[in-house]
């Protein structure tokens, strides 16, 4: 073979190569990397003003924060928290188990106690709490941990 079909079929190879690996490398740097810090997303919310329709005498209501699910509670004291329903392991809608009061995962078997912190594994991470304002009646959740 001569040096220009050589080199030619080298730098074709390699052109290959790097076709083939730029979007697994760049797969790779945007799961290990967060976005950019100059980059911000708005916050979903949640807002009623009619608490004890969306609580219907129970002390805790499911709510949307765009396409998340997350859990309000009403505390003893009147006051509101209100946690993320997404788990720390692989990203799936847990249920709430009020007879048990914990939190289950349905995909990996994962289980998180009322307070957000892992009972059993696999999740390693507690579940993120949100931010609940309570003004003059109504209550606003933010899809903003605390």
């Amino acid at each position: 073979m001569n040096s220009s079909r050589r080199t030619f079929l080298m730098r074709m190879l390699n052109g290959l190569g790097i076709t083939a690996i730029a979007p697994i490398a760049y797969a790779a740097v945007s799961y290990i990397y967060p976005p950019l810090a100059g980059r911000k997303e708005r916050a979903e919310q949640f807002i009623t003003d009619n608490p004890d329709k969306l609580f219907r005498g129970k002390n805790y209501a499911t709510i949307k924060l765009g396409d998340k699910d997350a859990i309000l509670f009403k505390k003893q004291d009147n006051t509101f928290e209100a946690m993320s329903l997404q788990c720390t392991h692989a990203g799936c809608t847990l249920l709430w188990q009020e007879q048990d009061n914990q939190f289950h995962c349905r995909c990996h078997g994962g289980i998180f106690r009322r307070d957000g912190s892992v009972a059993a594994a696999p999740p390693t991470e507690p579940l993120a709490r949100l931010t609940v304002r309570h003004v003059d009646g109504t209550i606003t959740v933010i899809d903003k941990p605390i």
